[in-house]
């Protein structure tokens, strides 16, 4: 499973932590870290962290609070992490590594990026600062439709957390890479097919095709074998042999 961890980064009132724990604890999350200036990291109980306030809004997850980790810095408590997603109020400039939260579950839903995930919100007026951000792989936004869009930062951790849940608590199953043989075979079956298609082996195009081919699970071999059979059978004088040793689709797992 994906393990995520909420960040806070200086928070300045302590109701916006306690209601960020509430929002957390509702959706299944436990593990908050908090930024922090030094000199309050050396009294966690002068943090925004611990106060009555926060206590009070937190209403039942002060468990979350009390075991809440306070960190001097944001690179100290990204140690541990394998993927770190920066929260800004709107997309920043053309950056490719922009997610809003549908394509961000989406994109950590694949596992590609590691299942050690940090999400870090920025402080409730300025966000998170560009060196800050430069700590980050991905970032993410919430779309909002208003001349002036704003969100508590309660109101965004429990967005995130809404929309990022199924992910914690859904059993993945392990990834099953298709056999040697068998993409061996299904590379020889679609060389042969794009050839006749017209695609010449050198072409970007036919070459991206062949090295997608080589990343397939087990299961999508049955539906990649599938689409290049039915180009097959319609182009004229196909031959088969080029897909000898290829599984029959009822070897392969189903659905």
């Amino acid at each position: 499973m994906i393990d995520i961890a909420i960040v806070l980064v200086e928070p300045a009132r302590g109701g916006n932590v306690g209601a960020s724990a509430r929002a957390m604890k509702t959706m299944g999350f436990t593990d908050l870290r908090v930024v922090v200036p030094p000199e309050h990291c050396q009294e966690p109980l002068r943090s925004s962290v611990r106060t009555s306030e926060a206590k009070s809004f937190a209403h039942g997850s002060t468990d979350i609070l009390d075991s809440a980790r306070l960190f001097p810095s944001l690179e100290e408590a990204l140690t541990d992490r394998d993927l770190v997603v920066g929260t800004t109020a709107r997309r920043r400039g053309n950056r490719d590594d922009y997610y809003p939260p549908a394509e961000l579950r989406e994109m950590l839903s694949e596992g590609k990026r590691g299942e050690r995930i940090a999400l870090v919100f920025g402080r409730e007026e300025s966000g998170l600062s560009n060196r800050e951000l430069s700590c980050c792989h991905v970032t993410t936004a919430i779309p909002m439709r208003a001349s002036y869009p704003s969100l508590n930062l309660s109101q965004a951790v429990m967005v995130y957390c809404y929309e990022l849940s199924p992910l914690c608590f859904q059993v993945h199953q392990p990834r099953q890479d298709a056999d040697q043989p068998t993409l061996d075979a299904l590379s020889r079956k679609a060389a042969s097919t794009l050839w006749r298609l017209g695609f010449d082996p050198g072409r970007a195009v036919s070459r991206r095709i062949m090295e997608r081919l080589g990343a397939l699970q087990r299961i999508d071999t049955h539906l990649a074998l599938s689409v290049i059979n039915a180009i097959d059978q319609r182009l004229p004088g196909a031959d088969h042999r080029c897909g000898e040793g290829l599984p029959v689709e009822d070897d392969l797992p189903g659905e």
